[in-house]
């Protein structure tokens, strides 16, 4: 039985108000295009097994756009995580769940799905190497029975979307 992990790095954000990185709410950009994309995945019946966002402010307005907020853990780990503590925190989900949203930061939300993606359509995995952009999600296949097996490289990339190419292009 596949698996299904949906990476999502948080939509753009503005400086907070007291200087302190954690609490950078969304830019009114990155809140219509975390509404855009939550449009988008509701049509689709997007609803994931396993919500792990970070407890940072930008992150929880992301994945409040996308879904029930009370559905989402948030493991303080998860701020600013490196790929290799993202990757730990999916091996040890509950295997009878098919299904991950992960909301998350770059550097470790990048490397994370460089690090995982072996196959996928050659264009979408030129543009997943050149950077993770604010507000893109990366739909990964993942052949594994248990999310412990997950392996490096095994993944395949299924899609690549942004809230931002929703709006701008209709798709």
């Amino acid at each position: 039985m596949s698996k299904t992990l949906y990476i999502l790095r948080h939509e753009k954000a503005a400086a907070s108000a007291d200087g302190q990185d954690q609490s950078r709410p969304l830019s009114p950009e990155g809140r219509q295009d975390a509404q855009a994309l939550g449009a988008w995945l509701e049509a689709r019946n997007f609803s994931p097994d396993i919500i792990l966002c970070s407890p940072a402010r930008r992150t929880r307005e992301t994945c409040a756009a996308l879904c029930e907020e009370s559905a989402a853990q948030y493991p303080d780990h998860l701020y600013l995580a490196s790929a290799g503590m993202l990757y730990d925190t999916i091996k040890q989900q509950d295997d009878d769940k098919t299904s991950l949203l992960l909301v998350a930061h770059n550097p470790g939300i990048h490397e994370l799905v460089r690090f995982l993606t072996g196959s996928g359509a050659p264009e979408t995995l030129r543009r997943i190497q050149g950077g993770y952009q604010p507000g893109w999600m990366t739909v990964l296949e993942v052949d594994a029975d248990v999310w412990e097996d997950i392996l490096p490289g095994a993944c395949a990339l299924k899609d690549l979307r942004s809230g931002s190419l929703i709006r701008e292009q209709g798709i």
